[in-house]
């Protein structure tokens, strides 16, 4: 979270309404639904990296789990 919001600059409301399938692993973007539309964020390295390392979190800690919020806590 602190990545998104350090490095590219998305606000309390964008990163807390992020959905698993707003993550694009294989190609480092990320969707942010916004008032405007949707925004493409590339991700830079690091992010791409702390984002496959939350998924990789997330699934151990809540392996059945229905949320589709990308974090959960």
């Amino acid at each position: 979270m602190v990545a998104l919001i350090a490095i590219h600059g998305l606000g309390k409301r964008e990163v807390t309404t992020l959905l698993l399938a707003d993550l694009d692993p294989a190609r480092g973007k990320l969707v942010v639904r916004r008032p405007s539309g949707r925004h493409i964020v590339h991700l830079d390295e690091l992010t791409l990296t702390l984002a496959l390392a939350w998924l990789r979190e997330r699934q151990r800690r809540w392996p059945v789990t229905a949320n589709p919020y990308l974090l959960v806590s």
